[in-house]
């Protein structure tokens, strides 16, 4: 059994059900080449109080609430041409196992995409094409997007949370930003989670590891049959991530596509748990 989102998206008819980032049923889914000695600097996150978010879509963010003490924090991303609701909604049953800890579900704004035939659509950064390895590819906006997650990781500090209690994960695109932002971010994280996903700009990455979270474990999952981000892109980034010295565990789901199935909810909720403790039960019985 698996979960899908079908986000509302502007694809043409030829890219309808290819190109998506995120799915909900059947639940919930760049590009200039990128040189191979030019990597871009990124500016570590100020140790100041977050200035008010700047993106509008931040400043109602779909919330679910810890039922007790609030002492931890998941930030989860959306994939291409969907919102934070709906994954609200697929990962209400995990939250609910874990009662200090608070779901955030920021959404990307819109923006034109080159694989959209330059249609605006929510996305956290430009995406030329569906090729199988994407490290070459431009994403642009990824920058200013890494800015704003960090952003709103900072305004979690302030209310108290620490850093070592915030877990950034996401899904395709949106575990793309969790990988490119968490592991260039100068304050360490409890964990990072990226699912039917990949490495952007790894270079870039590398270039600019941060030492507080080259040791913050990694949680990866992906379907063997996904069509979207192909399987073996996404095992190539774990590969990749690993000589960097990140560690962690690569979950693969034999007759799973560009989804979120049941047995990969049950390990994510185990990541969940090693990190924040708490939780009981799962979700769902693994298959």
């Amino acid at each position: 059994l698996s979960l899908y989102r079908t986000p509302r998206l502007s694809f043409p008819q030829s890219l309808s059900m290819l190109a998506l980032g995120s799915l909900r049923t059947p639940l919930p889914s760049h590009t200039r080449p990128l040189s191979t000695t030019t990597t871009t600097t990124i500016t570590s996150a100020s140790n100041t109080m977050p200035p008010p978010l700047r993106l509008e879509s931040f400043k109602n963010i779909p919330t679910l609430k810890p039922s007790e003490t609030h002492k931890a924090t998941v930030v989860f991303l959306h994939g291409l041409g969907d919102s934070g609701h709906g994954w609200r909604d697929i990962l209400r049953n995990v939250q609910s196992r874990f009662a200090s800890v608070k779901f955030l579900f920021p959404s990307a704004s819109n923006r034109p995409v080159t694989l959209n035939g330059g249609l605006e659509m929510p996305a956290w950064y430009d995406i030329a094409d569906l090729g199988e390895d994407r490290s070459s590819q431009d994403c642009a906006g990824i920058e200013q997007t890494r800015d704003d997650v960090i952003q709103l990781i900072e305004s979690e500090l302030a209310l108290g949370i620490p850093s070592n209690k915030i877990l950034l994960g996401g899904f395709a695109q949106g575990g793309a930003v969790a990988l490119y932002t968490g592991y260039t971010y100068n304050k360490p994280l409890a964990g990072i989670a990226a699912l039917s996903s990949y490495l952007p700009k790894p270079e870039d990455v590398l270039a600019n590891m941060a030492v507080e979270n080259e040791g913050t474990e990694l949680f990866m999952a992906h379907g063997i049959r996904d069509p979207v981000v192909d399987f073996n892109w996404g095992k190539k980034s774990f590969a990749k991530l690993k000589t960097y010295g990140v560690p962690g565990k690569f979950h693969s789901y034999k007759n799973l596509e560009h989804a979120l199935g049941d047995d990969e909810l049950v390990d994510f909720a185990e990541f969940m748990t090693s990190k924040f403790g708490g939780a009981h039960s799962f979700p769902f019985a693994r298959l």
